[in-house]
């Protein structure tokens, strides 16, 4: 992670909630959003598939894309 992405998101929360957060509390609170987000994906991406391997529309699991 980038030393300006921690100190971006510093400079947020800060903004956002008045806490200072110092470096390593805010790498690891983005370390930790990373990794959640990561799960999410693969949790969707496991979801988007059927039985054959092909995507199905989130929106009508019946229906496979076309794309």
């Amino acid at each position: 992670m980038s030393d300006t992405t921690i100190v971006e998101f510093c400079a947020v929360v800060k903004e956002e909630t008045g806490a200072v957060l110092d470096r390593a509390t805010a790498q690891k609170i983005l370390a930790d959003l990373v990794g959640y987000f990561n799960l999410l994906g693969k949790i969707a991406h496991r979801e988007n598939l059927d039985t054959k391997g092909r995507t199905v529309s989130p929106l009508n699991k019946n229906r496979l894309n076309t794309f």
